[in-house]
């Protein structure tokens, strides 16, 4: 087992039962790896979540928000101008309006 944790090029390895050996021993390491991933990203999305409650709904506008409301009465403004433009143009001739 513990040839398997030398570190050897693979390109160098030309013994397919050898390299069989090495892909088989590694197993128990890599399970061994992803379990304690799993693990550490259960724990640090749990304190995100927390952190993230903290922050209160409360709080003024930052500059984004601000310019982002300005834009939606911009276009607000221009959906209302359009629809007055609209109902101001209407054509006796066109069987499609009212």
């Amino acid at each position: 087992m513990i040839h398997a944790l030398v570190a050897v090029p693979f390109g160098e390895i030309s013994d397919p039962d050898q390299m069989k050996s090495l892909i088989d021993d590694a197993g128990p390491v890599a399970f061994a790896f992803v379990i304690t991933l799993g693990i550490v990203l259960f724990f640090l999305g749990r304190s995100l979540v927390r952190q993230v409650k903290k922050v209160s709904p409360d709080l003024p506008p930052g500059p984004e928000d601000t310019m982002q409301a300005a834009d939606r009465q911009r276009i607000r403004d221009a959906l209302d101008r359009g629809q007055q433009v609209t109902e101001t143009a209407t054509d006796p001739g066109d069987p499609a309006k009212p």
